[in-house]
């Protein structure tokens, strides 16, 4: 497998001189592969600054399969960057890939059983799907509809991974990549085939929770209204006291922590919130008799999370590997300035045996010890990819 990371953004934050073409730049020319190429696109939610980025790929790769999404923060090794475009561009040299696209508009549940379908038959070149990594718009669709649907689909034994597009602090508008496009209301899946790609994933977090744990009387898929027959908002506010105003980015600092009627465990996190409902709606389905607990988080805390997730994940000897690092848009809140000290954690774990590239999300995607996929909030979420010579 050969990888290579990029980072595009605009000539200034580069120091190119200002008479370069073009909106942006590359932080080093592209390298020059023929053949199939999968690029990993994570970027501003501003378009007309990722156009020219993804159209620059295609230009260079005419063989490209580029998918990605819109983020909260840019990730590249142990830096994050706001307004611009980092790409993992990656050619295998025995692993086929199908990307695939649907519409989540009208029924996420659906499109993603379908999207499953059409990557688990047939087969590709003769080889099994091994793996999947999600893509998709929370702002435009029930995230846990959509991933319980591709689950539906696929082999379970199938790990799925990947995360939720982001809209920085505006939770407005947010977008995924169709055909190298940025488009709204859409999930993209990239399988993975084969015996000789390897996958490995990690995930923690490191809030703790505070307060009595309360019942969901209340809720609709990811729109939670009442909590003990009270509205959620009211409780929020309650909590937040000055810092109500800022709602909904200031919910981002009390995650919940849910145990749903199955008895297991998640944290979900805020998307927006409907005043006139005093109702919230939250990145995945909270279920009528789940209990919930506010949760807090402290910098130490949430840099031994990162750590955690770190860990967890069996880095090959040797060989490329992609550390595909996803975050939640509530740990940068809570970290603030520290932010890059998680990054900084996770670089350093795995030094020169792992490339690391990921976003700051809406939700992230990936597999726990009971299920080949859940969503989770306010985590650290790495998947690392590689391929045996």
């Amino acid at each position: 497998m050969l990888l290579e990371l990029r980072r595009y953004t605009r000539p200034c934050q580069l120091d190119i001189p200002a008479e370069s073409p073009g909106p942006g730049a590359w932080d080093r020319p592209l390298p020059t592969w023929t053949g199939p190429v999968l690029g990993l696109a994570f970027g501003t939610h501003d378009i007309e600054m990722a156009t020219p980025a993804t159209a620059a790929l295609y230009e260079a790769y005419p063989e490209l399969e580029l998918v990605g999404c819109s983020t909260a923060g840019e990730v590249l090794g142990d830096a994050i960057s706001d307004g611009s475009v980092v790409v993992a561009l990656l050619q295998f040299a025995t692993t086929p890939v199908r990307v695939v696209s649907r519409s989540v508009a009208d029924d996420a549940g659906f499109a993603g059983a379908e999207a499953g379908a059409e990557l688990a038959s047939p087969t590709v070149q003769g080889q099994r799907l091994s793996a999947v990594l999600m893509f998709i718009d929370g702002l435009s669709a029930d995230v846990d509809a959509a991933l319980q649907g591709v689950r539906s689909a696929i082999d379970p034994n199938v790990a799925i991974s990947g995360g939720v597009a982001g809209d920085g602090l505006e939770f407005e508008r947010s977008w995924t990549l169709v055909d190298g496009v940025p488009r709204t209301a859409h999930l993209t899946l990239v399988g993975l085939y084969g015996n000789d790609v390897v996958v490995d994933h990690g995930v923690a977090n490191g809030w703790r929770s505070f307060g009595p744990p309360r019942l969901v009387t209340r809720s609709d898929g990811p729109i939670l209204y009442e909590l003990d027959d009270e509205p959620v908002l009211d409780i929020y506010e309650h909590y937040l006291g000055d810092r109500t105003a800022e709602l909904p980015s200031a919910a981002l600092l009390l995650p919940l922590a849910v145990t749903l009627p199955d008895g297991s465990e998640v944290v979900r996190t805020i998307l927006s919130i409907d005043d006139a409902a005093r109702s919230m709606t939250f990145a995945a389905t909270l279920p009528e008799g789940s209990v919930c607990s506010l949760m807090l988080g402290s910098t130490d805390r949430l840099l031994d999370g990162a750590a955690q997730a770190a860990m967890q994940i069996d880095t090959p000897a040797s060989g490329p590997c992609l550390a595909l690092a996803v975050s939640c848009v509530g740990r940068r809140m809570a970290l603030g300035e520290e932010t890059e000290d998680e990054l900084d954690v996770v670089a350093h774990h795995f030094g020169d045996a792992a490339h690391v590239l990921g976003f700051y999300s809406y939700g992230e995607i990936a597999p726990t010890d009971e299920v080949n996929a859940t969503v989770h909030n306010q985590s650290m979420t790495i998947t690392a990819i590689s391929e045996r010579s």
